[in-house]
């Protein structure tokens, strides 16, 4: 018996929803091919799935597009809040209220959404280099985007409790 009649006859145990134990053996497997490791339930996934991961590893461009426009937009909102010395964050849906910041407040909930866009550049600039494993820089990018955070809503519940 041959590996690729194995094969098949393996793949379609596995179709049929039965353990092939005896047609397929470990010892006769490694007989037929020593150091071949056979992976019956992906002999027929192969053929019906196309494509695997995430759909930003299928589509990294339009991922890191979407990425940069999030950043842009998280950095470009306040600054011209700023700019009018009239930040307003939207609170309910809809046309419901509005926090204003305005003077230090302003700059201060810039710069917490400041960093939170500068975290996802990072994020971004690390896939572009394809090293996302890169323990500096994705360390960088969390601290960022916790203390962005944390600026934005300690901000936020100031404002609720009437403080700022």
């Amino acid at each position: 018996m041959t590996a690729q009649e194995l094969d098949f006859i393996c793949a379609a145990a596995f179709d049929q929803g039965r353990l092939c134990t005896q047609m397929c053996s470990l010892e006769l497997i490694a007989e037929i091919q020593p150091f071949r490791l056979l992976n019956i339930s992906s002999a027929r996934r192969k053929d019906t799935m196309r494509t695997r991961g995430s759909w930003r590893s299928r589509n990294p461009r339009l991922a890191n597009v979407l990425a940069v426009a999030i950043a842009v937009v998280l950095v470009g909102w306040p600054a011209y809040g700023v700019l009018r010395d009239d930040f307003a964050v939207p609170v309910g849906h809809g046309n419901g209220p509005y926090y204003h910041f305005h003077g230090a407040a302003a700059w201060l909930m810039f710069a917490g959404f400041a960093c939170l866009g500068a975290s996802i550049l990072v994020g971004v600039s690390l896939r572009l280099k394809a090293n996302p494993d890169g323990k500096t820089g994705r360390h960088v990018a969390e601290i960022m985007g916790i203390v962005g955070a944390f600026v934005t809503l300690a901000m936020m519940v100031l404002k609720s409790m009437g403080l700022v």
